[in-house]
């Protein structure tokens, strides 16, 4: 379990398991439970909405006395089975689980979770099929059957009860979906009636993006479309899962527009002269610094991939074929 955890952490995570420090707030008719490593297990937000950290930031909402929705269920099945272990003693349980996307990091837990509560499992319908047959999520980033080194980090099938369409009420409570999709095809957000916003990857953290060496994107033109949706998505608080909680997301979602930008004009001053993907990404680690095992080499090559098709896409850089190999430039050819 450990070696997994670890594995999970360097590639999904580049370079730091960032933990929440942030202060429990404890207002009267607030859920409290016990502490972990220093840290509170459950944090309070607002209202019934709360956070906790399996690996990622994690959304509860208390439904009522006994019952919790929980939105994405992280990865560090030790957090996890202590969570569930306080919630059991305290006679509680988490009914109904979201999975805003099928990474593993969002969803590696899941299986625990609802083998224990008997929990109701939701999801979108394209990722409803990546959570329920997980070695699809070696395609992202290998077009054939995934080795072991990508079978090693994925997350265990897990039956979905639900495919969420639209807005989900429980119990007359009433949780909004937001379409995020770029990140993942059919990446969702969750917005409780406390007008707290789990934005799931549709975009980190500023001290997250401040320490991560390259993001991973499935198709950014969805992407930074779905960023600039967002900014006039109002909410009183914004959770992503990997960062801290916030209230001004207009300011966040630029600096991960900004920081893909570095990204983009790093590589287009890579390519005066014509490279293929692999002499990219050998300069490329070499430029930011990435310590690559097997299993981090394949997703940051699928992060570069999701960049270079983007600049392609966008007229920024040309690609060519000469011997079988792909060609990126950031010229275009001269028509003789």
């Amino acid at each position: 379990m450990k070696k997994t955890e670890h594995q999970l952490d360097s590639i999904y995570r580049l370079p730091v398991l960032i933990e929440c420090k942030t202060s429990y707030i404890l207002n009267k008719g607030t859920y409290e439970i016990n502490q972990w490593n220093g840290e509170h297990m459950i944090k309070h937000i607002h209202g019934n909405t709360y956070q906790t950290n399996l690996g990622i930031n994690v959304m509860l909402y208390r439904l009522n006395e006994k019952e919790w929705l929980m939105v994405d269920a992280g990865y560090d099945l030790d957090k996890a089975k202590q969570l569930v272990r306080h919630l059991q003693q305290d006679d509680q349980k988490i009914s109904h689980l979201i999975l805003t996307h099928a990474h593993s990091d969002h969803c590696a837990a899941a299986g625990f979770i609802k083998k224990s509560f008997d929990t109701l499992l939701y999801a979108s319908d394209i990722e409803r099929q990546f959570i329920e047959h997980p070695h699809l999520m070696g395609l992202f980033v290998n077009p054939s059957y995934p080795f072991k080194a990508i079978l090693d980090i994925r997350h265990r099938p897990t039956p979905v009860d639900h495919t969420l369409t639209s807005d989900l009420t429980i119990d007359n409570i009433t949780f909004k979906l937001v379409d995020l999709k770029g990140h993942s095809p059919n990446m969702i957000g969750i917005i409780t009636p406390d007008e707290v916003f789990y934005v799931s990857d549709a975009y980190v953290g500023i001290d997250y993006l401040n320490s991560t060496k390259i993001l991973y994107s499935y198709d950014l033109k969805s992407d930074f479309e779905t960023k600039d949706n967002l900014k006039q998505v109002g909410a009183s608080y914004y959770l992503p899962s990997h960062g801290e909680l916030h209230s001004d997301h207009i300011q966040v979602i630029d600096e991960n527009i900004t920081y893909y930008n570095r990204h983009f004009q790093m590589i287009i001053s890579m390519l005066r002269t014509p490279l293929t993907a692999d002499g990219i990404m050998e300069q490329l680690v070499d430029q930011i610094g990435i310590t690559t095992n097997l299993s981090s080499a394949l997703i940051t090559r699928g992060c570069l991939a999701g960049m270079l098709t983007y600049l392609v896409s966008n007229e920024k850089l040309q690609v060519r074929v000469h011997k079988g190999n792909l060609y990126y430039s950031n010229f275009k050819k001269t028509e003789s």
